[in-house]
């Protein structure tokens, strides 16, 4: 079986000279372009070395995934992709049929077909491989830069208008192995980091008016809330409330309260995102507590079928009930932020996860630390961050109870739960004043 699938991702490994003589040219030109347009960021000087060593990380995965694993979805995605693409010139209309009706022609055979959210993914990326002549190294430089983007402009309002350290925000987004790593690549992570990224920054230029937003910047915006919504449910349930939550909160300070109280923001906040899940629960039948747990559990059995006992974890009386979740709440959230450990897994890159998890919890014992011995204030921002880290560490490790499919997964909150642990943290502040970036 692993030779069938070694040679049979060996024609992904092909480049194809004329896509890279073509897109080579605009790659750079983006380059320069997204560096001019975020002037006076603060990370500027490390602009370059930056987005290069994000675009070698998309081109690692590709190697990693071929070398190691003999394949993986990464493959898997690019060929129902270049399949779909090829439709388009071979049948226009099933094409078009295929992407807004999931007509599945018959003489295709697509290994997403049957998992609408996975496909969806497969027809963004369809249009990719047209335009990069069915390159896939090509087409993990423009999902790698497409996330890279959005990180930069988020560490930009980070920096400048929260005045968190730049060495935080450089670790937390940039230089993090696994959240680098798996926001890379031709992988769903790429696109859907990239998305987060540019929500919560235009949430930060929207309730805090720092500039105007124009009509393609909220075409951008519907665009990342949809492709969030239908590829990464989980994390849209969990982001959405918390944005919406904080502008309102931000708005009624300013337009009622007319004074900033982080303790009656925060209370607000606690109670407007309690409300919005509450209402959203009766929206539709799918949005219900109950219907949630039975997805989880949906997922959380679907995982332990495919990964067939091995490294794997159980919770033992969990049911397709919110009832049964509540036990193992808090075994979920130290797995989802911390773990695995050693122990937990084996493999080539165990000992730089085990590494990586060490620092985690070595950040979040100093933050906690320096939280109640120096007493820093709590702010609505941070308590909007942990809220969203802390819920979906919960629900993702619900979903995967696997090591390896959750240290991917935790991509999706990690960046956010580094801010919040480095951000007060005397190494950090001092590098960054010290460090002339």
């Amino acid at each position: 079986m692993v030779h069938h699938r070694y040679g049979h991702c060996k024609q992904f490994m092909e480049s194809t000279a004329l896509a890279f003589v073509i897109h080579i040219p605009i790659i750079l030109s983006l380059l320069i372009y997204l560096k001019g347009k975020a002037k006076r960021h603060p990370l500027n000087s490390l602009y370059y070395p930056l987005v290069f060593l994000k675009l070698a990380a998309g081109t690692a995965v590709g190697f990693i995934y071929y070398h190691y694993y003999y394949g993986g979805d990464t493959f898997l995605y690019y060929e129902d992709s270049v399949r779909l693409g090829s439709l388009c010139f071979r049948d226009f209309d099933t094409f078009v049929s295929t992407i807004f009706f999931d007509n599945l022609p018959s003489d295709y055979h697509f290994y997403y077909g049957m998992q609408p959210r996975a496909f969806f993914f497969v027809k963004i990326l369809s249009f990719l491989s047209i335009f990069t002549f069915n390159e896939y190294w090509v087409m993990a430089a423009y999902l790698s830069l497409f996330c890279f983007a959005g990180f930069w402009r988020l560490s930009k309002v980070l920096v400048s208008y929260y005045h968190l350290p730049s060495v935080a925000v450089l670790f937390s987004l940039f230089l993090f192995p696994s959240v680098v790593f798996w926001s890379s690549g031709l992988l769903k992570e790429s696109l859907v980091m990239g998305c987060i990224a540019y929500l919560v920054y235009y949430t930060i230029l929207f309730v805090h008016k720092l500039r105007t937003i124009h009509w393609y910047e909220y075409a951008l915006i519907v665009a990342c809330i949809i492709v969030l919504g239908i590829i990464k449910y989980y994390y849209f349930a969990v982001l959405i409330p918390v944005l919406i939550s904080y502008i309102s909160v931000v708005r009624f300070q300013r337009k009622v309260l007319k004074q900033r109280k982080d303790a009656i923001a925060i209370v607000l906040f606690c109670i407007v995102f309690v409300v919005l899940v509450f209402l959203a629960s009766f929206l539709h039948p799918n949005l219900s507590l109950n219907s949630f747990a039975q997805a989880l559990y949906t997922n959380y059995i679907a995982t332990l079928r495919v990964s067939m006992g091995r490294n794997v974890f159980i919770f033992e009386n969990f049911k397709p009930w919110l009832s049964s979740m509540l036990p193992y709440i808090p075994k979920a959230l130290f797995i989802g932020l911390f773990r695995p450990l050693p122990g937990d897994i084996n493999g080539a890159f165990a000992k730089l996860t085990y590494i990586e998890n060490f620092l985690v919890i070595l950040f979040s014992l100093s933050a906690i630390y320096l939280w109640v011995k120096r007493k820093f204030p709590v702010s609505l921002s941070a308590v909007a961050a942990c809220t969203y880290v802390v819920l979906l560490a919960i629900l993702l490790t619900f979903a995967s109870p696997n090591w390896g499919t959750l240290a991917r997964y935790k991509v999706g909150f990690m960046p956010f739960f580094l801010l919040v642990i480095t951000s007060f943290n005397p190494i950090f502040i001092y590098l960054s004043k010290k460090i002339n970036l």
